[in-house]
């Protein structure tokens, strides 16, 4: 019991994600300190994905969110290699609006996925538009010792429950990219909103700071 109170005593808190270390961020051959980096844990099993997203600000590394997804009945039936990327794309796609735009770290602990990402020559048509999506983030991938990998390695375990949302799985298009929802200003009491691309709103962004100029 005592270890048990010291364990939550000391345990390291939930922290919200800043941005705006973020951005300060540079890839790993240009930034001097970790102070900002954001990583994503992520690891896949047949039940389903697990990540886990910390942050390293001014102290120490902190946790800012983890989820899970199941897979369905053909998706558990995949080999382990296309399980394992299959998952990191899915974490990408849940997560994508706290990812894209940024460099940040992947943590993996099959090594056999970094040699997939880094030199991608798939005879599997779906396994490379996977990595296609992948590589459309800014990222650094590093081998994470299972020892050190006990968060997403759990959390991918997680059987489906009958509370749980559905999620669904769409065809990604390449040529939209990640996108994001847009709110939008109007006469009604309520903002609409539309899903738009994030090059779409960059343009926008763009265009609304050229008229503000003039």
């Amino acid at each position: 019991m005592v270890k048990l109170k010291n364990l939550v005593a000391n345990a390291v808190p939930i922290r919200a994600l800043d941005f705006c270390l973020t951005s300060q961020v540079k890839p790993k051959n240009q930034h001097e300190s970790d102070k900002g980096l954001v990583t994503i844990q992520v690891n896949s099993s047949t039940i389903g994905v697990g990540w886990m997203i910390n942050q390293c600000l001014e102290d120490q590394v902190y946790p800012i969110v983890f989820g899970s997804i199941t897979f369905n009945p053909v998706e558990n039936r995949y080999s382990q290699p296309k399980l394992e990327l299959y998952g990191v794309l899915q974490a990408f796609k849940v997560k994508r609006h706290r990812l894209y735009n940024i460099h940040f770290k992947l943590q993996v602990d099959a090594s056999s996925l970094i040699q997939m990402i880094n030199s991608p020559d798939l005879p599997n048509a779906a396994m490379t538009r996977w990595i296609t999506y992948i590589l459309m983030f800014s990222f650094e991938i590093e081998h994470n010792p299972a020892k050190k990998h006990h968060a997403p390695d759990g959390l991918s375990r997680c059987r489906r429950a009958e509370e749980d949302s559905d999620y669904s799985n769409g065809e990604i298009d390449m040529e939209e990219g990640p996108q994001i929802v847009q709110a939008l200003s109007g006469d009604y009491e309520e903002s609409i909103h539309r899903r738009v691309t994030f090059a779409e709103y960059v343009q926008q962004e763009f265009e609304l700071e050229e008229e503000v100029r003039l």
